[in-house]
């Protein structure tokens, strides 16, 4: 199967399905849940997305763990990116999942992103003045997370 409705193929027990047109409007093919079945999950849905071993996992605000095969870029792409930051390579957090920002001896940032994710995400301290400008500049309908003092 080809064509621009097509994004890559999602291995599930020897079979292969694609995700439809749908999910190129923003939604999230994930297996898992309370019931154990694949469905499709809104953005707005999506606190965090952890990638380890080449499995994403997705953390939602209603506290559910999801996972999503592919890579993590594919599913950054096509998200929002005044609500969604991708601080490295193996994360992406929603503004609204982030509580607080502790800063670090070298420069970088710990964001708390509970209770959504036990450990803070990394912001190195490259990275640091981007997150905080992309931070600044969406928070016209979110608060702002607190910095905890050193």
């Amino acid at each position: 199967i080809t064509g621009e409705n097509v994004i890559a193929p999602i291995e599930i027990a020897e079979k292969s399905i694609f995700v439809p047109d749908r999910a190129i409007e923003g939604e999230i093919i994930v297996f898992g849940g309370k019931n154990g079945k694949t469905r499709f999950l809104k953005p707005d849905e999506v606190a965090l997305i952890i990638q380890q071993l080449g499995i994403n996992t997705i953390y939602t605000f209603s506290l559910e763990t999801f996972t999503c095969l592919g890579s993590l870029k594919g599913i950054y792409d096509p998200l929002d990116k005044e609500i969604f930051y991708k601080p490295n390579k193996k994360t992406v957090m929603n503004r609204k999942a982030i509580r607080a920002a502790e800063p670090r001896e070298d420069g970088g940032l710990n964001i708390d992103v509970s209770p959504y994710y036990d450990e803070p995400i990394s912001i190195s301290h490259h990275e640091k003045k981007a997150f905080t400008n992309w931070y600044r500049k969406s928070t016209r309908s979110v608060g702002k997370f607190i910095m905890v003092p050193s």
